[in-house]
């Protein structure tokens, strides 16, 4: 049987550093066949022409613009689909690899046929033994948090989660083209919670590989920090996420949690922490989730 291919794409966006070393990392994979792919939305720190030259077999498509994160996976993916790759693993440039990653995801997809998305492990990058996220759930408020660990000792095997988190996971052909793939109107933030709520609505399943292990930088598209743009679009993606996807009580029950404890929470926090232009943007952010009023963010 010929073994079935992975497509890995990458999405940079003026991450020359972090897509070099991303690159590197992969190199040194041990799996069946993959291909690498980067998406480059409009970078203009000189990453398309460096991975060019440094990495030959990699396939680089520029966009000519940043049209955000979710297109450019899109894009990315109909390309892998078009050359015949079975399977699609969407990476941020901010990740490096366990030599067995890929292996290990696509082997665990093809036991568990019934899987659309499936999660690596993530790890960070500065603290390699520690775990920062195995996928996200929601609460009963319909915040989401992060899952970093779970009962038990199990260390294979992949266990379900609410989603999984954006920029390293691994998606077979079938959920992508039955979804049709990221919401772009996300921008940036959300996309990949609204992509596994869909993949479930199709019959898949959404789990998470615990013996998949990648390295992930925090915030590291940003410069190791949260800015203005990162919390507007996480607050605003947040309501319009549930607004698409669940109950108009489920939506009002965040709505009411977040004017109580959300966005006074994170207003006190920047305040706290001197970041004043956070709080703007956070209130932007809410504004326009909730009345779709766009209004222009820094």
């Amino acid at each position: 049987m010929t073994p079935k291919k992975a497509a890995v794409i990458i999405i940079n966006w003026n991450g020359k550093k972090n897509v070099l070393s991303c690159l590197e990392s992969l190199s040194r994979i041990s799996s069946s066949p993959f291909g690498i792919i980067v998406v480059d939305n409009a970078s203009w720190d000189g990453s398309p022409e460096v991975i060019k030259e440094r990495f030959s077999d990699v396939r680089v498509i520029e966009t000519g613009s940043n049209i955000g994160y979710g297109a450019a996976c899109n894009l990315g993916a109909l390309h892998a689909l078009g050359q015949g790759y079975d399977y699609l693993y969407f990476s941020n440039n901010d990740i490096l690899f366990h030599p067995d990653f890929l292996k290990r995801l696509v082997d665990r997809m093809g036991a568990e046929p019934d899987l659309g998305i499936l999660g690596a492990s993530v790890y960070h990058m500065d603290r390699p033994d520690e775990i920062q996220s195995l996928g996200l759930r929601f609460d009963r408020f319909h915040r989401i948090h992060n899952i970093e660990a779970i009962d038990g000792n199990a260390t294979d095997g992949s266990f379900p989660v609410d989603s999984i988190m954006g920029g390293a996971f691994l998606m077979t052909r079938e959920a992508f083209t039955q979804t049709s793939g990221f919401d772009p109107f996300y921008f940036m933030y959300f996309e990949e919670v609204d992509l596994c709520a869909r993949t479930r609505g199709k019959g898949f399943r959404v789990a998470t590989a615990l013996d998949a292990v990648v390295w992930h930088q925090v915030y590291g598209s940003f410069d190791g920090d949260e800015t203005p743009l990162s919390v507007y679009y996480r607050f605003r993606n947040h309501l319009l996420f549930l607004k698409k996807n669940r109950s108009k009580a489920d939506y009002i029950t965040y709505v009411a949690a977040g004017f109580a404890y959300v966005v006074p929470r994170k207003v006190l926090l920047s305040i706290k922490q001197k970041k004043g232009r956070l709080i703007s943007a956070c209130l932007k952010g809410w504004i326009n989730g909730l009345t779709l009023m766009p209004i222009k963010h820094q």
